[in-house]
């Protein structure tokens, strides 16, 4: 058993062209047991860990998981969570401002402590294996590092109010002439972003009392500030992990004078 302060989701990719690139951005989450909306930013409240072994086939993913949470009297299944909310919200509005050769293969949700591991090693796997989430964009994939940002915002003030998240690629129909995001890709990829983080949400109305919500938490991993907003910009940025574990086809030719 571990005592954590929130859990950590990353959604995973790769590309239709069978290369052996891959994307990834995480998304963090509160888990609070309140009889009343949560604060929407303070102190992380904690849950502990307990094993559970999980293995479901589903008509479109498969899901395995190791770990659920007691949340005061309550319990956070987070294959149920997957199942449910996270996955149909991905596949429904994944993919405005994303390259067609871009496809969602993996979810993964982790529970983590206060100094900001994995609580035990747990984790919740969800791979798909049927209508894969794909980007929505025919033409030409931008390159593997060029990424749209999506910035979050909270009540916090400062640096640990604020959030970002790196998309997989564009296409280059979503770009002007000049390089940047089109509005139009902009306005939908905005709306869309929008829709994800709602659906992924738990609140009251879903189960009682129980509330996982989007959420900006850094180091030291003690308090969080809801996600009330976002912003997208039209420069397209560049992820410089990405592009340092891309694999590189090279020509050479000898120079004589």
């Amino acid at each position: 058993m571990a005592t954590c302060t929130h859990v950590l989701l990353n959604v995973e990719g790769g590309y239709n062209d069978g290369s052996l690139e891959t994307w990834q951005f995480g998304i963090r989450f509160f888990v609070e047991n309140n009889a009343i909306a949560p604060d929407t930013s303070g102190t992380l409240p904690t849950f502990d860990t307990v094993p559970a072994t999980v293995a479901r086939s589903e008509a479109d993913w498969n899901i395995t998981s190791t770990w659920a949470a007691t949340v005061g009297a309550l319990t956070f299944n987070p294959d149920d969570w997957l199942n449910d909310q996270v996955a149909p919200a991905l596949h429904d509005n994944f993919g405005f401002g994303i390259s067609a050769n871009v496809k969602m293969l993996r979810l993964k949700a982790s529970p983590i402590t206060s100094s900001g591991h994995v609580g035990d090693l747990e984790t919740t796997i969800l791979d798909w294996t049927g209508s894969y989430p794909v980007g929505s964009t025919a033409g030409n994939m931008l390159p593997p590092q060029d990424s749209v940002v999506v910035s979050t915002k909270t009540p916090r003030i400062g640096a640990h109010g604020r959030g970002r998240f790196f998309l997989p690629p564009s296409g280059d129909g979503d770009t002007t002439t000049g390089g940047r995001l089109t509005s139009t890709s902009r306005g939908n990829l905005l709306t869309a972003m929008v829709a994800i983080l709602e659906g992924m949400a738990i609140t009251d109305s879903i189960t009682p009392h129980l509330w996982v919500i989007p959420a900006v938490i850094g180091a030291p991993w003690t308090s969080y500030g809801q996600i009330t907003s976002i912003d997208i910009g039209d420069v397209i940025d560049t992820q410089r992990r990405r592009r340092r574990s891309l694999v590189e086809a090279r020509v050479s030719a000898d120079v004589s004078y």
